[in-house]
Formats: C-alpha cells, sequence, structure tokens
C-alpha cells in the first residue's frame, strides 16, 4: 500500500486525540503520504482533494459514507474553585464557542439532582481548543464533550457540574463512496476507530 492519503480533521479532534492516530497510521503504512489538514469549515472532499474528512454531528442529508467513531455526552465543567450554584436560576460566569447559538439557560444532571443555570457569557471562542483554554486559565464554566476533558476530571483539574441532556456529539470518519475499495482509506478508518474504542476502553 502506497501514495498519498489526505485528511481533513477538525481542531478539536485534532487537539485531542488525532495525533496519536496520525502517529500509529505513519508507523503502520510508511508507504503511505499521510497529510492531515487541520480545517473546521465544512470542506467538499471531492472538489478540494480529500479522501477523507472526520466531522462532528454530520448531516444526515451527507452522500459521504462512513463510520461512527465517537459517541459522547456534553458536561459543565469549570475549575474546582469555581462554586457550584446553589439555586435554579443562578447566573454563571461562561465560556461558549461563537459557532453555538446563545442559550438562555442550561440544564445540568448532577450528582445533587437537575439545576437550572443562566450562562453570563464572558467569553466567546472560535475553537474548542481556546475554550478549553480560557476555562483552564478561570475564565468560568463551559460545556465540553465529555471525552475531551475525562483526564481533566480525572486528575482534578476541572470539575464537572453534571451532565447536559440532549448535547451529545457524534465523531465520524467519512469519505465519498467511490473510495469505499481504496485499501488506503479503509486502513485509516479501520485504524481510526480501533484507536478511539481503545481509549475509550483505557
Amino acid at each position: 500500500m502506497r501514495g498519498r492519503l489526505r485528511v481533513s480533521v477538525p481542531t478539536p479532534l485534532a487537539r485531542f486525540g488525532m495525533g496519536g492516530v496520525a502517529a500509529r497510521f505513519a508507523r503502520t503504512y510508511p508507504a503511505v503520504e499521510l497529510e492531515m489538514v487541520i480545517d473546521d469549515r465544512f470542506v467538499d472532499p471531492v472538489s478540494e482533494g480529500y479522501e477523507v474528512v472526520v466531522r462532528a454531528n454530520p448531516l444526515p442529508e451527507s452522500d459521504l459514507v462512513g463510520r461512527r467513531f465517537l459517541r459522547t455526552q456534553s458536561v459543565l465543567a469549570s475549575l474546582p474553585s469555581m462554586p457550584l450554584p446553589r439555586h435554579t436560576g443562578e447566573r454563571v460566569d461562561a465560556v461558549v464557542l461563537s459557532a453555538t447559538r446563545s442559550q438562555s439557560a442550561w440544564t445540568v444532571l448532577g450528582s445533587e439532582g437537575e439545576l437550572t443555570v443562566i450562562p453570563r457569557e464572558i467569553l466567546r471562542c472560535s475553537s474548542m481548543t481556546l475554550v478549553y483554554e480560557a476555562v483552564l486559565a478561570g475564565a468560568g464554566a463551559a460545556l465540553f464533550p465529555a471525552w475531551v476533558i475525562r483526564k481533566d476530571l480525572a486528575e482534578g483539574r476541572l470539575k464537572a457540574w453534571g451532565i447536559v441532556p440532549n448535547l451529545d456529539l457524534e465523531a465520524w470518519v467519512l469519505h465519498p463512496p467511490g473510495h469505499l475499495t481504496s485499501p488506503k482509506v479503509r486502513a485509516f478508518v479501520d485504524l481510526l476507530v480501533d484507536e478511539f474504542q481503545k481509549s475509550e476502553t483505557s
């Protein structure tokens, strides 16, 4: 197996996990030239020369085919030093993604039951990486895919307030149907799915 494989990846997945996938693929298939392009916009794989695209929550009418490799809940989290609201309807400093719609309230399912908080948007960021760094710097609370911050929660850098329902994130690896039989595309898809399945169970 040889040749070039061009893959489009959104920033959050590039920051949290794709480096290991790329390294493993390069070691396993040294004759394949892997080019991984980080881009948050909606790329057209056919006209822009991508064999594979990675997307979060792709639209069902997409003419691409592929596999889901990650499904994760949304968690509201902050620094451990930020106090949890005691009453429903309290306003909290919040960091939000620029691409998301402004929300008047977040309903959080935590260890103490259901709580509704009102986000006071302190900062809007264009990428999840910026949201993550701003929260670690103490700017406020934010919604994260649970998979992104699981190590931070386990090691005490961040504190989970609870799950925010109906905001699950699905990540898919997709390609045009004509590439279905390409050995390098099939190898990348299989390796990516396997790598994330291992990380979810580790």
